[in-house]
């Protein structure tokens, strides 16, 4: 991105013309003017910021493309002296810095960084100062900041690495990896990127998080996120490719039984129950949604004892039971067949 486009970009911005990915990346950039620089903007002031600062690179590009600064009148200077403040450092980074932008969101820009070495043997964890635990595989590596934003929690992931991150929805916690921005407030979640295959993989196995690709447009998404986020809750996980810039949601590959007290009561022992309540009390447990495709298979019953078996064994075991057989579609499970006999 050259200096002349972001300056288009903030344009657009101010004339609702970005994109979703656009917008978070220069939310993101406004709120380290302040967190980083320590200026205390209310939402007005941002907002006014804003509007003066992108009027401004609007008469620049107008009047004279290759002009270094901006001239800048504030009517009240005791009303907006933190907003001149903050202009002028804006103006700074624009004339100087540009570059930041374009690598803001991707990389942890915190002060006083820390690199862990890469992991070469075993799985390590990392205490982060919130509390955060990283357990990080062999062959990967985290940076994060001595300390952490007033606002934000960021992390760079290089190789994988399972997080339980500390809840604090005051201070969303954010992991860069490969071209992807993670955003949890208090959850449990897995990331596996793969520099031979430029992927990365993210699954969650508690709570809920947010995944979006960055930076640049993406040119293929599919239908769960159609504004460039897609959410993610537990047993589910997302592929991103970089080549072809594309996101796919799916099951994790070993589905786990949810740790919720409303799952814990649930025992998964039956005796000639209907087959709706078992795929009802499957579905809880896991997450999943469960389609019946065939009507039939709606008056089925179902007997056995599913309590020590894994996510497939037990459809496995219905399928056999009433007939049946099941895929997998995204986050879906889908139970097809011509159903039980009429004397079952």
């Amino acid at each position: 991105m050259t200096k002349s486009e972001f300056e288009k970009l903030l344009r657009r911005y101010l004339q609702g013309e970005c994109t979703e990915v656009e917008k978070w990346k220069i939310k993101i950039w406004f709120d380290q003017i302040e967190t980083d620089y320590g200026y205390e903007l209310s939402d007005e002031q941002k907002a006014q910021l804003e509007e003066i600062l992108l009027s401004g690179i609007d008469d620049k590009i107008d009047k004279n493309k290759k002009a270094k600064t901006f001239k800048v009148r504030l009517n009240t200077v005791a009303v907006y002296g933190s907003i001149a403040a903050s202009l002028i450092l804006t103006i700074f980074l624009l004339r100087n810095n540009w570059i930041q932008f374009e690598n803001l969101g991707f990389e942890n820009k915190t002060v006083n960084k820390i690199t862990k070495p890469i992991v070469r043997n075993a799985c390590e964890v990392i205490i982060l100062e919130d509390g955060t635990k990283v357990h990080l595989q062999s062959g990967s590596s985290i940076t994060y900041g001595k300390h952490f934003e007033k606002l934000r929690r960021v992390v760079t992931l290089k190789g994988s690495g399972y997080f339980q991150v500390s809840k604090n929805p005051d201070r969303p916690f954010y992991v860069f990896c490969n071209g992807t921005i993670t955003k949890v407030l208090g959850t449990s979640f897995w990331i596996n990127s793969n520099d031979k295959s430029k992927s990365v993989e993210i699954g969650v196995k508690t709570g809920k998080v947010s995944v979006i690709v960055g930076p640049g447009e993406i040119s293929k998404m599919d239908k769960d996120s159609p504004k460039g986020e897609l959410f993610l809750t537990p047993n589910q996980r997302v592929v991103f490719f970089e080549n072809d810039r594309k996101l796919k949601k799916t099951l994790v590959a070993e589905p786990a039984v949810l740790e919720t007290a409303e799952v814990a009561s649930l025992k998964f022992i039956y005796e000639d129950t209907p087959l709706v309540k078992v795929l009802q009390e499957l579905g809880q447990g896991y997450n999943v949604e469960i389609l019946v495709m065939n009507e039939k298979l709606k008056n089925c019953s179902f007997t056995g004892d599913l309590t020590l078996m894994t996510f497939q064994e037990k459809f496995d075991l219905i399928c056999q039971s009433v007939n049946s057989q099941y895929n997998i579609q995204g986050t879906s499970l889908i139970l097809t067949g011509p159903g039980c006999n009429d004397n079952l």
